[in-house]
């Protein structure tokens, strides 16, 4: 949370006017406070991790975040069909060992959302050279999209590792509150913990109605 809190102070421009220098001691106190708050929290989730029941189902909190993530990256429908092609994809190869899943659902997700960014592309001037480094930089925020896409998607579609209608349905349920509560508030912790309660309450509907384990 502390991360993520930080990537919207480093959109500040008040760090802009200061020249190298300044931009430099911007971005290395960042990432020096980024890295110790990231450390730290991971360790007291560590520590404390241990407390925590074990009928207290957390199995979906790790695909809502990915998606919460992934949510800010997706600029417009080049992103959304990285994302998107990306989990599928990534779905489809989860049998593949080494976890060769993931990466194989974020370069189809990359490769379907640049042929989506071509499309959209103006077509270039005979007279104007566009330089094979710049033109690629046109799809680096693909890259995003398409590797959060495929490490979320396959987590709820398949939260136990196979689609079914009382697994697949909450953890989708959860996804779109998550989703809807990130867009009114732009707080990803809040995002998370709505998802996560809206989740646990439908779980708690299927088990009490013998419909869930």
């Amino acid at each position: 949370m502390l991360s993520c809190w930080l990537t919207r102070c480093t959109r500040s421009p008040s760090h802009a006017s200061n020249g190298r220098a300044g931009r430099l001691s911007y971005y290395f106190g960042a990432a020096i406070t980024a890295v110790i708050g990231w450390t730290s929290l991971i360790a007291f989730g560590v520590l404390l991790g241990g407390l925590i029941p074990g009928w207290v189902p957390l199995e979906l909190a790790i695909p809502l975040t990915f998606v919460l993530l992934a949510l800010p990256l997706i600029k417009d429908s080049a992103g959304l069909v990285a994302a998107s092609v990306g989990g599928i994809a990534a779905l489809i190869a989860d049998p593949l060992p080494f976890g060769a899943g993931i990466i194989v659902g974020a370069v189809a997700g990359l490769i379907a959302g640049g042929v989506v960014l071509a499309t959209k592309a103006p077509p270039a001037s005979p007279t104007t050279k566009v330089r094979p480094p710049r033109r690629a930089l046109r799809y680096l925020p693909l890259v995003g999209p398409a590797v959060l896409g495929a490490i979320a998607v396959p987590g709820l579609l398949a939260p136990r590792g196979e689609i079914s209608i009382v697994e697949t349905a909450p953890a989708l349920i959860a996804a779109v509150a998550a989703t809807l509560l990130w867009r009114w508030k732009r707080e990803m912790a809040v995002g998370l913990l709505g998802g996560l309660l809206v989740w646990w309450a439908i779980v708690f509907a299927l088990v009490q109605l013998g419909l869930r384990a």
